[in-house]
């Protein structure tokens, strides 16, 4: 057959496939269908990680450092006794001390720290933040929500991506007047590490008479995509 009109019959086969999925001929003349699925699934934060930046201040380097333990254990204090928050919970990092000019013309010394927490009670989160801004001068900072359940949050996102590869794959196979036949494979495309999935969280003001800010995590939500081939009969 002449090669113009082979290259017409192929653009009309795959031009109503555009939507996910396509065709393309074996060596034995089976049609192949190649679609992707697309597959969601949310879940309830249950740990919520931060830091917190504060800084210890002194006519010297060893009053500032001095400070700057007692700022550190004020809020460990504050997070264990009240939250639940423990020991390993926290990553302490090593001060940093710098040199400041007064307003009066002498120097100030302060010792500058963070502390990384990963904090489990979401629902005292808000409370938790507002009681650590009332202690001490700090601030937080990098807050992100995640799971502990990540495993099968991924395996229900993967089957929702099959379910939508296999509805596509009917759609297309009836819009070329064939059926499906044998399901070849199915790939899903390379995920990242279970316990690593996190969403940020989103910062919002509520104005009731004075001002507070309020940290709501929602639902963490991943998306995973699969590749399905098939034969059409």
């Amino acid at each position: 057959m002449d090669k113009k009109i082979w290259l017409i019959i192929l653009s009309l086969l795959i031009i109503p496939l555009l939507a996910g999925g396509y065709l393309f001929f074996s060596k034995n003349s089976t049609t192949i269908l190649n679609v992707a699925g697309e597959g969601k699934a949310k879940a309830a934060p249950e740990l919520a990680s931060f830091t917190i930046t504060y800084a210890g201040n002194g006519t010297s380097a060893s009053n500032a450092l001095s400070d700057e333990k007692v700022v550190n254990q004020q809020i460990i204090n504050l997070l264990g006794s009240q939250y639940g928050v423990t020991q390993s919970d926290i990553q302490v990092s090593f001060p940093n001390v710098g040199v400041n000019a007064s307003s009066s013309g002498g120097i100030n010394y302060q010792a500058a720290n963070n502390l990384s927490v990963n904090f489990r009670k979401i629902s005292s989160l808000d409370e938790a933040i507002s009681k650590l801004y009332q202690t001490n001068k700090l601030s937080i900072s990098n807050l992100i929500f995640s799971t502990d359940n990540a495993r099968n949050l991924e395996d229900e996102a993967i089957k929702g991506a099959v379910k939508d590869g296999e509805i596509r794959a009917e759609k297309i196979a009836q819009s070329t007047g064939k059926k499906l036949g044998k399901l070849l494979s199915v790939t899903a495309q390379q995920t990242q590490a279970v316990g690593s999935i996190s969403v940020e969280a989103t910062k919002t003001q509520q104005t009731t008479g004075t001002t507070s800010t309020t940290f709501s995590p929602g639902q963490i939500e991943i998306t995973r995509t699969v590749n399905l081939v098939y034969e059409l009969k």
